[in-house]
């Protein structure tokens, strides 16, 4: 995979992410509120796809640098706090 489709790809992971937590705050509700059903049609509306896309490539890019410039005890430490937070989002959708 090159360079550009490994890029494409965390994108969509990090929006699928940030997407999985505003569904995640909306898990208790029996159908999916107008505020979350109104931020996926803002997503892939066509006069603001090009701003999404941008943004999720921009923070992707950051992201990466941010990566790369980390110790390996610095991405010990951030990989310990995700999954905190992965724990702490699936016990919240799971009504725990």
């Amino acid at each position: 995979m090159d360079r550009g489709a490994a890029l494409k790809l965390f994108s969509r992971a990090i929006a699928a992410g940030t997407l999985a937590v505003v569904a995640a705050a909306h898990a208790a509700e029996p159908a999916p509120s107008k505020a979350l059903r109104d931020f996926f049609d803002r997503m892939e509306a066509p006069d603001r796809k090009a701003f999404f896309d941008a943004y999720v490539d921009n923070t992707t890019k950051f992201i990466l640098t941010a990566i790369r410039l980390t110790t390996p005890d610095q991405k010990a430490h951030a990989q310990k706090r995700m999954q905190g937070w992965i724990n702490d989002f699936n016990a919240l959708a799971s009504g725990k």
